[in-house]
């Protein structure tokens, strides 16, 4: 039996994205340039493991044409965690010399993603934060079965083809900036994650109190 309570941090985003303009100014982007942040998580599935070398070499050829990316890495890519994996977290932050913007992860990632036109990520849950924010997300290949059926992710997946490295980045990225209809499908799929009166907590325990009750 699935009970929704919302999203923990649904309300705090949507009052986030009134900052835009100022976390862009913070971060030294321009009104006019188109700012394209791009979230991995960890794990040889994950993007900048999947898709990362493509996605570099296309985005530098994208950045001469007034776009700018933000690159945000997890921090367990900055350590080995399996031997038969090679961290990226110091290749990462090596592109900064090439004019890429890396968050540092012990940073919050609020403002990169406020100050983001697109975001690109893998299956974690800051797809779904970005989604919250009214970002156009560009989902990077994972695989399905990893993935939550029943989740807002799985569904997102399911509305057409993700990132992979044979991809084109430039087209893709015009493409979910332009597409309408992919917005308007985004907000019924998030529509459930709006915690009750915005009271994530009380929502919380009103539901549990409620499954507990039934169990009985």
């Amino acid at each position: 039996h699935i009970v929704h309570v919302g999203y923990k941090t649904a309300m705090a985003l949507k009052s986030e994205a009134a900052n835009y303009e100022r976390y862009r100014a913070e971060l030294g982007f321009s009104k006019d340039e188109t700012v394209v942040a791009v979230f991995g998580s960890w794990g040889v599935d994950s993007l900048f493991h999947t898709v990362g070398t493509s996605l570099i070499e296309q985005a530098l050829e994208m950045m001469r044409d007034n776009y700018r990316f933000i690159l945000s890495i997890h921090p367990k890519e900055y350590s080995r965690y399996d031997e038969t994996i090679e961290p990226l977290g110091e290749y990462i932050d090596s592109l900064s010399y090439k004019g890429f913007l890396i968050r540092n992860p012990e940073e919050s990632e609020i403002k990169y993603l406020i100050s983001a036109d697109v975001v690109i990520c893998d299956y974690s849950s800051l797809s779904v934060e970005a989604m919250l924010a009214g970002k156009p997300v560009i989902l990077s290949e994972f695989p399905k079965e990893r993935v939550w059926k029943e989740s807002i992710v799985a569904k997102y997946m399911s509305l057409g083809s993700v990132f992979s490295k044979d991809s084109d980045l430039g087209a893709a990225v015009r493409k979910i900036l332009h597409d309408a209809e992919m917005a308007q499908t985004v907000k019924k799929l998030i529509e459930g994650l709006n915690p009750p009166d915005g009271d994530y907590e009380g929502s919380v325990k009103r539901a549990t109190l409620s499954l507990i009750c039934r169990e009985r």
